[in-house]
């Protein structure tokens, strides 16, 4: 379905496109072909999305607080009031998460957690594709292509089937505010009230959840420290940590959350590349390459 900046223009759109289905349609896209056959709604609100950035010269390490910028600029593309919102937003909405590939490539993950943020992202960033930009002061192209991670809802995260144990990676250094200090081991009632925090602020009032006096506990972990560079250096942990809930309630809302992380990210600077999280299959090897 097409990208348009504004919801007034759908309804013409798609009288459009019901019109284009009483013919035969048949349409090429990357050397292969396919028929339009009917219009599917679509009605997920959480979003990831992966591009690349294709660099000669290997990027700075600072590049977090760059693409961030970017991504906010994407968004004041297609509505510069809501760019402004996001960047003042006490929780942030989105997610944006980097991985080299190799010296020439790297991929940009971003997330979000509101429906009608995806359709501006994809709007504000499609006349990017393809096209060389300056981040950082390097220059770089952005990728051709948009590749849709995965999508899901509220709705459909609240059916999950509980579970007591549940193995979250920590893909990218992941810390949180502790009091006055800054915590870099992920125990449980920092990431999963940071979890339950986010998901009251932007679910529907009906799919809120009860606040916990969380009670689980680490079961095994294998985490290593590394620093983040930004505008100051920020310490994280990355790698798996096992949880435990024995309390039934606790251990369903626990779950639910836990294939939350997958777009919300955990823990602090979650908008700059910091917590962004996976859940794991138990079948998983502990160490993750």
């Amino acid at each position: 379905m097409p990208i348009l900046p504004s919801p007034e223009l759908y309804p013409e759109l798609l009288q459009s496109v019901c019109r284009r289905l009483t013919q035969v349609n048949i349409i090429a896209w990357q050397e292969r072909h396919y028929e339009i056959i009917g219009v599917e709604t679509q009605t997920d609100n959480l979003f990831v999305i992966q591009l690349s950035l294709l660099h000669r010269q290997a990027l700075p390490p600072t590049l977090n607080r760059a693409v961030h910028g970017l991504c906010l600029q994407w968004f004041a593309n297609a509505n510069l009031e809501i760019a402004e919102q996001l960047h003042q937003a006490a929780v942030s909405p989105f997610t944006v998460s980097i991985q080299s590939k190799n010296r020439h490539q790297t991929q940009v993950r971003v997330a979000v957690l509101q429906a009608e943020l995806f359709s501006l992202l994809l709007w504000g960033l499609c006349p990017n594709l393809g096209q060389e930009i300056s981040l950082a002061n390097a220059g770089c192209q952005v990728g051709p292509q948009i590749q849709l991670v995965a999508s899901s809802s509220f709705e459909k995260l609240v059916q999950t089937t509980p579970q007591d144990a549940l193995k979250l990676e920590f893909v990218t250094p992941t810390s949180f505010k502790q009091e006055d200090a800054i915590q870099p081991f992920p125990l449980p009632e920092l990431v999963f009230a940071g979890l339950l925090r986010r998901w009251n602020t932007f679910a529907p009032d009906g799919l809120k959840l009860d606040r916990q006096n969380w009670t689980g506990w680490v079961t095994a972990f294998d985490l290593k420290t590394h620093t983040l560079r930004m505008k100051s250096d920020e310490i994280g942990s990355q790698g798996w940590v096992r949880y435990r809930f024995p309390d039934p309630e606790q251990a369903r809302i626990a779950t639910i959350l836990a294939h939350f992380a997958f777009f919300a990210g955990v823990g602090r600077k979650t908008a700059m590349g910091m917590g962004q999280t996976r859940l794991l299959n138990h079948h998983e090897n502990d160490r993750q390459e």
